[in-house]
């Protein structure tokens, strides 16, 4: 998919608000950074958590959250890849 495409998809789904004038406006990097490392320090938490029996809810949730991370990496190199492009 290309960035552009990306970013309809972003525009679409309402991601903002009105006052939200260039593609640009629509991603925060340092928020972004943030929540990478709350979800990873998240997942340490979860793993630390594990034992052998009655815990396949967290090994669930680390799951998802790795994937969550794995999203928000991917959409930090789209947006890299449009800044690079404008």
């Amino acid at each position: 998919m290309h960035v552009k495409d990306h970013i309809r998809i972003l525009k679409y789904y309402n991601l903002g608000d009105d006052r939200m004038t260039s593609d640009k406006d629509y991603y925060n990097e340092e928020a972004t950074d943030c929540i990478i490392r709350v979800l990873r320090g998240q997942v340490e938490v979860l793993k630390s958590r594990v034992q052998e029996h009655a815990t396949g809810h967290y090994i669930t949730a680390i799951g998802v959250i790795e994937t969550r991370i794995k999203e928000l990496l991917k959409e930090k190199e789209i947006w890299a890849e449009y800044d690079e492009q404008n």
